[in-house]
């Protein structure tokens, strides 16, 4: 006879609406500032879709730090700086903009490559059902009271798919022979019904995720854009102060290379390696960058602008 207090379960149980999988923005203090920032920039870093980019190469704080460092002094010299022939103004004037867009570019990538907090909250309470349901009937199994043919297809690891499957694999054969086991098993009938629930929502949240390769991917995309921009900007800012502090020697320490420490072998030509050299890169160095984008309007031809940056590595190798 059957528990009249017990709770039927139902035909069609109730599924949890899953958690929207939206990118969202770094948990910190100066989340909005980085956000108007990135959006401010965004633009400009779609300009630079196309062309060959720059895989990155600086651990992103560290680079959003230097830069953020040297732009007082850089700012105090920008009279002087876009005073140099084809030099941007935007080098000094978006740097700020840039490194904090950088920031949000590479916070809004971390977070497109995590599960959301709801599919890890789900699975570890889906996890403990699991094994609570499992070990519950496996008696009444051995002891042939109920089918559990079905329980071949349980494979009990970890993942998010085997958990869902494994949960639809218990919950239907519970559901399957309830009758006999409704006053002599430990497990409710809202166990079973959470295990239904548990089990479609992951399924459900894990469709979601496997469909957001495209989303992952433009995020990884336009994080190397930004980084690519912070990099053109504050390469041409640093390649000026060098030129225009030659004759003092200081403009390392008023922009230093975003690349200290870093070091290659230098190509002599004839197949042979010379002595390492500063892995230090210039606006003419990076690939990509196109004069319309970098020039200011009314500024001299591009390749007075690459003069300028060769005579400026020339007096920083002297």
């Amino acid at each position: 006879m059957s528990n009249p207090n017990s709770n039927p379960i139902p035909s069609a149980p109730s599924v949890l609406a899953p958690q929207s999988n939206a990118l969202v923005g770094p948990a910190s203090p100066h989340q909005g500032d980085d956000r108007m920032a990135y959006e401010r920039m965004l633009g400009f870093m779609r300009e630079r879709e196309g062309t060959t980019l720059l895989p990155i190469l600086v651990d992103t704080l560290t680079m959003v730090v230097a830069v953020l460092k040297a732009l007082p002094r850089l700012r105090a010299m920008r009279a002087e700086i876009v005073a140099l022939p084809g030099v941007d103004p935007r080098c000094v004037d978006d740097l700020e903009d840039c490194a904090h867009a950088f920031l949000y570019a590479t916070s809004r990538y971390h977070t497109s490559t995590r599960p959301p907090e709801r599919l890890l909250e789900v699975t570890e309470k889906a996890t403990a059902l699991r094994a609570h349901l499992h070990s519950s009937i496996l008696p009444f199994i051995h002891s042939g009271i109920i089918d559990g043919r079905e329980l071949d297809k349980y494979q009990g690891m970890k993942g998010y798919k085997i958990v869902a499957n494994d949960l639809s694999i218990l919950s239907m054969i519970l559901r399957n022979e309830w009758p006999k086991l409704e006053n002599r098993t430990i497990i409710t009938a809202a166990e079973v019904n959470d295990a239904v629930s548990m089990s479609m929502e992951i399924a459900a949240m894990v469709a979601a995720r496997e469909g957001a390769p495209a989303v992952v991917a433009d995020a990884a995309q336009i994080r190397l854009l930004a980084y690519n921009l912070l990099l053109q900007r504050y390469q041409e800012a640093r390649a000026s102060v060098l030129f225009i502090r030659r004759v003092e020697s200081d403009g390392d320490s008023i922009a230093p290379s975003l690349f200290a420490g870093r070091t290659k072998r230098r190509d002599t030509g004839d197949g042979a390696e010379g002595e390492d050299e500063a892995d230090d890169v210039t606006v003419a160095a990076i690939p990509g960058s196109d004069s319309s984008v970098v020039a200011s309007p009314g500024a001299p031809p591009n390749g007075a602008h690459t003069r300028l940056l060769d005579a400026a590595d020339d007096a920083f190798d002297a």
